[in-house]
């Protein structure tokens, strides 16, 4: 048998007992995280390591943990594709179940939440009467674009640049960024936009659990060394409450600012834009109600950059 036919034997299970064993270190959890018997899982292993021909998992034995070779690295690698890819089949054939009520899961962060979706939700039950929404929040688009490659999750809001995976992504709006500061704040009584350079030293409130790229002092960039970040959440009304009792200044999304606090203001501040996007697995079929709502969420995009420019 050639070595290409012989990878033909590879099952689903092999990759996902890799897969596994790469998450949790060790064959027993492994095993219970896919509800096998622990000597499943040494045997789905032995089988994978037979047909690559290499070894793939250390067994350093004791309490040690286990770990992966060089071989099983690169393999895992394709195999948690190829488990994700598997999944959003599922997704895809199981929204094709007869009998089965139409939904939509949509994955969303706070600020895209109450700015974007809010205003969509009215036009969307028009527009595609019957289909059930499904909403799950994160505070990282990371996390949302991890159960879009799932097939969890059928749309998210991301920002860009995406990480890398299967996805198509749709521009909405581009979001400047603004400084929170109080009210009463001299920043406000200057009536200037902010240079980086006048936050040096200043105590910021910042965003804690996203990615590196998206957090709003990574933007600020050498310009501000040290950032002095005091305090740090994900919650935007939080973040609010302690700018307005005097606590720093936060760097916020336009999206983000409520405009009716009145004892806050936002201040113009001369740092690179985020764009706001809506992303799907390139690879699975969009139901009508997946392209109304990505038309929909358009339409609203471009109405909120109208409201940005104004």
């Amino acid at each position: 048998m050639s070595e290409r036919n012989k990878w033909h034997g590879i099952e689903f299970r092999h990759l996902a007992a890799l897969a596994a064993i790469d998450q949790e270190h060790s064959f027993s959890r492994a095993a219970d995280s896919l509800g096998y018997s622990q000597s499943a899982i040494s045997q789905q292993i032995l089988v994978l390591e037979r047909i690559v021909g290499q070894e793939l998992v250390t067994r350093p034995g004791g309490p040690q943990p286990v770990g992966l070779t060089a071989a099983g690295a690169a393999l895992v690698a394709h195999a948690e594709a190829i488990l994700a890819r598997l999944a959003a089949a599922r997704a895809d054939i199981n929204a094709l179940g007869e009998g089965t009520p139409a939904t939509l899961s949509v994955g969303c962060y706070q600020s895209a939440g109450a700015r974007i979706l809010a205003p969509m939700l009215s036009r969307f039950g028009s527009a595609s009467p019957g289909v059930q929404l499904m909403l799950r929040e994160a505070a990282d688009d990371g996390v949302l674009l991890e159960s879009v490659e799932r097939g969890d999750l059928d749309l998210a809001f991301v920002v860009f640049p995406l990480q890398d995976g299967p996805f198509e992504a749709v521009e909405l709006l581009s979001d400047p960024y603004v400084l929170l500061v109080r009210s009463d704040s001299e920043l406000v009584a200057n009536g200037k936009p902010i240079t980086v350079r006048q936050l040096a030293r200043r105590p910021l409130i910042g965003y804690r659990n996203l990615r590196r790229v998206h957090l709003p002092e990574a933007r600020l960039g050498a310009r501000v060394s040290d950032a002095n970040i005091v305090f740090r959440s994900d919650d935007d009304e939080t973040i609010h409450a302690l700018v307005a009792e005097g606590i720093g200044v936060a760097v916020i999304p336009w999206l983000s600012y409520n405009r009716h606090d009145d004892r806050l203001a936002a201040v113009p501040i001369a740092v690179p834009e985020r764009v706001v996007g809506l992303a799907w697995h390139r690879e699975r079929n969009l139901t009508p109600a997946a392209r109304s709502f990505i038309e929909i969420a358009t339409s609203v995009g471009e109405e909120l950059n109208r409201e940005v420019e104004v």
